[in-house]
């Protein structure tokens, strides 16, 4: 089979050293590629470069075993009992989520005007189990029951219940 080119036909010879010379211009432009950048990707030249990237898990904030880890911390770190957080939690029938119409939030419904006394900036630290708890305890400790005035007497009678 024969080609032409511009009119001309080809002979197989010719295909043959046509090929070759090609074979030898990519040969070289690739060498070439790999002396110019190839052999510098792996030369001490190479920098290098660690990228820290914060990773935010989903949790499960009705998880039992992180509420209770978080009342367990609270109660320690404010020398409270953590039998009155968890009273507290009973009394007022709070989930992560609850919401009254006192502006009461989270597991131990402290109000939003208390939690701003006391510093909170933002509505969603009263939904996480740990900030919750650790200004329940906070709370607990500098104002007693008086935050939770309204099931203070469920809280007095749950504190019997356990003395007994």
């Amino acid at each position: 089979m024969k080609k032409m080119i511009k009119g001309k036909r080809l002979t197989n010879k010719t295909m043959r050293k046509i090929k070759i010379i090609l074979f030898v211009v990519v040969l070289l432009l690739g060498t070439f590629g790999w002396i110019t950048v190839g052999y510098e990707m792996g030369s001490k030249k190479q920098k290098i470069v660690e990228v820290e990237k914060i990773v935010e898990v989903p949790i499960d904030l009705e998880n039992p075993q992180l509420i209770e880890s978080a009342i367990e911390d609270a109660a320690l770190k404010y020398q409270v009992n953590p039998d009155v957080l968890r009273l507290i939690i009973k009394c007022e029938g709070g989930s992560v989520w609850s919401i009254n119409d006192t502006r009461d939030f989270g597991l131990f419904q402290i109000n939003w005007q208390t939690a701003r006394e006391m510093g909170v900036k933002d509505l969603k630290n009263l939904i996480h189990p740990a900030y919750s708890a650790d200004l329940a305890a906070k709370l607990l400790k500098t104002k007693g029951l008086a935050p939770w005035k309204a099931v203070r007497p469920c809280i007095e009678k749950g504190l019997i219940e356990l003395q007994k």
